[in-house]
């Protein structure tokens, strides 16, 4: 039957009227199109009540055919739920492997052919009757009905089934460890030494307008030593005056010359001569 919800009016769905029974319909939107989902002992299935889809247009359904795959059985297959954004279809077998009566089993759809079904397990199956899936897997809660005990009817706890809503809890978080990339040891040495090549021969600057700057003399007693000496003091900062002392030498040997040009100034003037060391 098909309920016009503009009108109120119930019409019936043209194409099963084969005197099979066909029961627990649900309509759902597959690839595009609308599809009826139905339990139905009409022949052509694996036996018992089995579960059939076919192409909806207004109030006529064709193109029936059983679910491929394995999830008909010799048994009885009852309350399919096809949750759209997953592809999956949920429903009931009392055939499959499970715990009680009717078992809650899920299937995922893919190029029309469904797989291989997956028992709920506990909590959501019982020994008892378990049946009516509705899932929603955006708002990760659902529906079921079951005659478990713990019931609310007052005739028996299994006399009757009951409306359960359940909740599908948030799956763990997967650890994955960033990836540290190793650097190709090959490659590392290979990159040091070309860097190392690019800064040899270093090239050093030595100052050499010294003792007498500014003058035409072309030898001098300078030493390399005493050239590196003030050029590491340039490097480490060291005042100019200081690095001129320690480049010439010790202080004294500078008094020396002092005085050897200052007896000679007054030779020439006819003064009198000082002795080393005199006061």
């Amino acid at each position: 039957m098909a309920q016009e919800l503009a009108t109120g009016s119930i019409t019936e769905l043209q194409g099963l009227n084969d005197g099979s029974r066909n029961t627990q319909p649900m309509v759902a939107v597959v690839d595009g199109s609308e599809r009826l989902l139905f339990a139905s002992d009409r022949p052509g299935g694996a036996g018992g009540m089995d579960l059939w889809w076919g192409h909806l247009s207004g109030n006529t359904v064709r193109d029936l055919f059983p679910l491929l795959g394995a999830v008909n059985t010799p048994g009885d297959e009852s309350a399919p739920f096809y949750e759209v954004t997953e592809n999956k279809l949920y429903f009931s077998s009392n055939f499959l492997p499970g715990l009680g009566g009717f078992d809650l089993f899920v299937s995922e759809h893919r190029d029309d052919v469904f797989g291989p079904p997956q028992n709920w397990g506990t909590p959501f199956n019982s020994p008892a009757n378990d049946l009516y899936a509705a899932v929603y897997a955006a708002q990760r809660s659902g529906l079921l009905t079951s005659n478990r005990v713990g019931s609310l009817a007052k005739k028996g706890e299994t006399c009757c089934s009951d409306i359960y809503r359940i909740t599908f809890p948030k799956p763990p978080l997967e650890y994955v460890p960033e990836e540290v990339a190793k650097p190709d040891t090959l490659l590392t040495v290979q990159e040091r030494l070309t860097d190392l090549r690019s800064k040899l021969p270093v090239r050093l600057y030595f100052h050499n307008d010294e003792p007498d700057p500014r003058s035409w003399n072309t030898g001098t007693a300078q030493r390399y030593a005493d050239t590196y000496d003030a050029y590491k003091g340039a490097a480490a900062g060291v005042p100019q005056s200081e690095r001129v002392l320690h480049q010439h030498g010790r202080l004294g040997e500078l008094r020396r010359e002092r005085w050897k040009a200052d007896d000679h100034a007054r030779s020439l003037r006819g003064g009198s001569h000082r002795g080393r060391g005199e006061r």
